[in-house]
């Protein structure tokens, strides 16, 4: 049994929550739900997908490894038969390869609690992906129930997202791709938030930075049925702060 892992924060009016839950529910069994503190639909949305959810009483993201313990001990509570979690935030899809595949790979995977995941980061557009210094990463997103699991709770950003007690890791041969940063807006949203909770400054200005950008092309064929490209226009590079006006 494969269950997806998902944290919120007001996705459904940005018009990613079904995006995300729609991709993931072709290949998870069950989709546990954490819910911080949304002023939106986003929990009615999730209510289609799941009945495993939790909902937090205000926004409070700093407390995201928190938040993902609290996750984690309430899907095993309810799900204790859960085999692996699979973990995505919910501006992000599966490839097309893994979203067909995920669940034959975690069917005949032998030897690892967990796998990487390259990462590509769609930077203003659909199909135009941030090489430079967003969009080269890799994160431990697929995680075998050993009876292990636990995170290490801490306040702050660039903490592990992923829990420890895993043993042996790998590589997936499978890509996720963030629409984070896709849009104008949502670059302007995400200074907006990390503004308004104190994030430092040198941190925050990284998105709006673009003095070293380097775009690479997405093939259409990597993208799961559904989010075919629409915008593929290659973005060009702006001066820094513009953005803001």
């Amino acid at each position: 049994m494969i269950c997806g892992f998902v944290q919120c924060y007001n996705e459904e009016s940005k018009g990613n929550l079904r995006r995300c839950l729609d991709n993931m529910q072709r290949y998870c069994d069950e989709i546990a739900f954490y819910d911080d503190g949304s002023t939106d639909n986003s929990v009615e949305v999730a209510k289609e997908y799941t009945g495993l959810i939790l909902e937090g009483k205000e926004n409070d993201f700093l407390n995201e490894t928190a938040h993902k313990q609290q996750l984690l001990e309430f899907a095993l509570k309810k799900r204790p038969d859960i085999d692996w979690f699979f973990w995505l935030d919910c501006d992000e899809v599966l490839d097309r390869k893994g979203t067909n595949s995920l669940r034959d790979f975690c069917e005949f995977a032998s030897g690892a609690d967990g796998y990487w995941f390259p990462e590509i980061t769609l930077w203003r557009s659909d199909c135009w992906a941030r090489k430079d210094y967003l969009g080269s990463g890799k994160f431990l997103r697929l995680w075998r129930n050993n009876g292990r699991l636990k995170f290490a709770v801490g306040k702050g950003l660039h903490l592990d997202l992923f829990p420890q007690g895993l043993g042996k890791q790998g590589l997936a041969p499978f890509t996720v791709i963030h629409y984070g940063y896709s849009t104008y807006r949502f670059i302007v949203d995400r200074w907006r938030e990390r503004t308004a909770h104190g994030v430092p400054v040198e941190i925050r200005k990284k998105c709006l930075d673009e003095s070293g950008l380097v775009l690479e092309h997405v093939s259409h064929e990597l993208f799961p049925e559904g989010c075919e490209p629409k915008i593929c226009k290659k973005p060009k590079p702006i001066e820094y702060g513009e953005l803001l006006v």
